[in-house]
């Protein structure tokens, strides 16, 4: 990872960057990864499977289900949420302005 944070690239493609790593060095590894991209003005295009980090460090989403992409989203748009809840058949709840995805009853669920 340290070789590749020093190549002189605008983009980064990294993919499942967190798979291997516990609970908290996967939020410490991907605030480090967002602070370097500010600082250094590159673009890091990720995978990740945890719906909940993407949720608190990326700016924008390309959302993929079983038949392929199932839409592309800004942070602030309703229709992430709505969008994430129908994928996972969760609820998107905001906790002190902090989006998270979480097994509570919805409408989705109750079908």
């Amino acid at each position: 990872m340290a070789k590749t944070l020093t190549q002189e690239t605008p983009l980064f493609i990294l993919d499942e960057p967190t798979a291997n790593l516990d609970f908290k060095s996967a939020y410490t590894f991907m605030e480090q990864l967002k602070i370097f991209g500010k600082e250094n003005n590159k673009t890091i295009l990720l995978t990740l499977h945890d719906p909940n980090l993407a949720l608190k460090y990326a700016d924008h989403f390309i959302i993929l289900d079983e038949n392929g992409v199932k839409g592309q989203f800004q942070r602030t748009e309703q229709s992430l949420d709505f969008a994430l809840e129908e994928l996972y058949n969760m609820a998107v709840v905001t906790i002190e302005n902090e989006k998270l995805l979480l097994p509570i009853e919805t409408e989705l669920n109750r079908r």
